[in-house]
């Protein structure tokens, strides 16, 4: 009696199930599907941007070093510079005679595929601040030597002694304050 209660209770246990099961191999089937047609436009997007990135690399190098990023933003800003860099790449470490996808390196095409993954958000935390460093107190002074040592060599042009006046005398008179006057008088002696 035992066994035929087990038996009924598969029963209706297979009954309750096979509705679910059929449902799973359905969106399963429309998974695989849906992965096929993936790989085939991620084929397609490969061998496009590889395509691009030839052009890219011919047309930065008839632009001529230094010039390219000035000819891209006011040529093609849509595009911009950080896109145009991964299409590039990707030609650069393949074979340009790559006919497909399955010719490309490996890793360059996670390097290009990269840019499509989305910043992996991350919970805000106590201290996560962005945090300025304040400049160093003493870093007017270094800027002001790097200059002299310009001008010295003939990198920089020191102004008229009026207009280096005028534009010091605030500065000066701010140092004679933190300074002190009887600091600055020994240094004139």
């Amino acid at each position: 009696m035992s066994t035929d209660l087990a038996t009924r209770d598969s029963l209706e246990l297979a009954e309750r199930v096979r509705p679910l099961l059929e449902a799973a191999k359905e969106t399963y089937a429309e998974i695989v599907s849906a992965e096929q047609v993936l790989r085939l436009k991620r084929d397609e997007l490969l061998m496009l941007a590889f395509r691009l990135g030839g052009i890219l690399v011919r047309i930065k190098d008839a632009i001529g070093h230094g010039r390219w990023l000035f000819w891209l933003g006011g040529n093609w800003p849509d595009l911009g510079e950080r896109n145009s860099q991964r299409c590039m790449t990707l030609f650069r470490e393949n074979d340009a005679k790559s006919v497909d996808s399955t010719d490309l390196n490996a890793e360059s095409i996670r390097k290009f595929l990269w840019g499509y993954i989305p910043a992996k958000e991350r919970p805000e935390l106590p201290g996560d601040q962005r945090i300025t460093p304040t400049p160093h107190p003493l870093t007017f002074v270094n800027q002001f030597f790097k200059w002299d040592q310009q001008c010295k060599i003939g990198l920089a042009t020191a102004p008229e002694p009026d207009v280096l006046r005028h534009d010091l005398e605030p500065v000066v008179r701010r140092i004679i304050e933190i300074g002190g006057r009887e600091w600055v008088a020994g240094l004139l002696m």
